[in-house]
């Protein structure tokens, strides 16, 4: 026969272990590590439209929890593309949208993971998966070396080289062909790498362009067009700065000038960036009394002394214009302006 007492202890043992076990049943169990949230889909495959490079897939979050779910930070594994959400907090049982926005490849496919943190209490983020599918059929520009940059141009011949990267049939012959050159601008090249992917030709075509260079200072913009069979034109940008064959260092001279004040004096210096050329200028003929014009002691006979002896009442105007031995530019031209004021300087 049990004891009375030891009935009451066995008793009390049985229901805290009874009362361990519920609670251990409770704590771990599954629902509650189970997401606080499900999406629909988690992952698609899209084609891009005819005409738009742009694809738009949207993305269903529903709230299976039992407190209000909010989200965070979004983020993309490809620069190609975009998420966002919203809105940004659902009750229970409401749905959130998420947003993927991505520029798929020309051809073949892309795959992007797009993840969108929440405070849910497993510390469970949003994983999704858009796969882009470019529509455009061979052959089409991949990529190019961008817009050709002369920069500032003095001599002929000006020339520079780019290239463009075509995806073709590889059954298909090269179809990259040299432009039509115009009266400024003339090109010559080819093809000059392949690589056979299956059914495709991945091909690298380089092109000189040659720009005329004009006899006087200015600027060229221009396009090199190429027209793939079925697909859009492409256009590859050339710009050039034209400047003078001998340019002068500065290209002005100006100076006020009042009684009592020592006469302006200028340095002029003259130049050519031909290269090979070899610069030879004679200074312009002195003007009377009021104007002295001398090379620079101990520099080539490019560099000149302009001293200014004239008047300080009144306002004077001068060209003067050097000589040169260069075949484009037999002269140049640097306007003097000394502002005479009338006005006595202070001692």
């Amino acid at each position: 026969m049990i004891q009375p007492t030891r009935l009451r202890v066995m008793l009390f043992l049985t229901a805290a272990a009874a009362t361990a076990l519920s609670f251990a049943l409770n704590r771990f169990s599954p629902q509650e590590h189970a997401s606080a949230f499900s999406v629909a889909p988690n992952s698609q495959r899209m084609i891009a439209p005819e005409g738009n490079r742009t694809i738009v897939a949207f993305y269903r979050v529903s709230n299976s929890g039992s407190r209000p779910l909010t989200f965070g930070r979004t983020s993309t594994t490809c620069g190609c593309s975009l998420a966002s959400i919203s809105p940004k907090c659902i009750k229970p049982g409401e749905e959130a949208v998420i947003t993927i926005q991505g520029t798929p490849p020309p051809s073949g496919e892309k795959t992007v993971r797009a993840e969108v943190q929440t405070d849910d209490p497993n510390g469970k983020s949003v994983i999704l998966d858009l796969t882009m599918v470019g529509n455009a059929a061979p052959p089409f520009v991949a990529k190019d070396s961008g817009p050709v940059h002369f920069g500032e141009v003095f001599e002929r011949p000006a020339r520079q080289t780019f290239w463009i990267v075509a995806t073709e049939n590889a059954k298909d012959a090269p179809w990259l062909s040299v432009p039509q050159s115009s009266q400024e601008l003339s090109l010559d090249g080819g093809m000059v790498e392949e690589k056979i992917v299956g059914d495709l030709a991945f091909r690298k075509y380089e092109f000189s362009v040659d720009l005329e260079v004009p006899d006087s200072p200015g600027t060229y913009a221009g396009v090199v067009k190429f027209s793939p069979p079925g697909q859009p034109p492409h256009e590859v940008k050339v710009q050039a700065v034209f400047r003078s064959a001998v340019f002068a260092i500065p290209p002005v001279l100006y100076a006020s000038s009042a009684p009592g004040e020592p006469s302006p004096e200028f340095v002029v210096r003259l130049k050519s960036l031909n290269e090979g050329f070899s610069l030879s200028v004679k200074p312009p003929k002195n003007s009377g009394d009021s104007l002295e014009v001398r090379p620079l002691a101990g520099e080539d006979d490019s560099a000149f002394r302009v001293l200014w002896r004239g008047s300080s009442s009144e306002t004077t105007t001068r060209r003067l214009v050097f000589t040169t031995n260069h075949p484009k530019m037999p002269e140049v031209v640097v306007p003097l302006t000394i502002k005479g004021t009338g006005i006595t300087a202070s001692r």
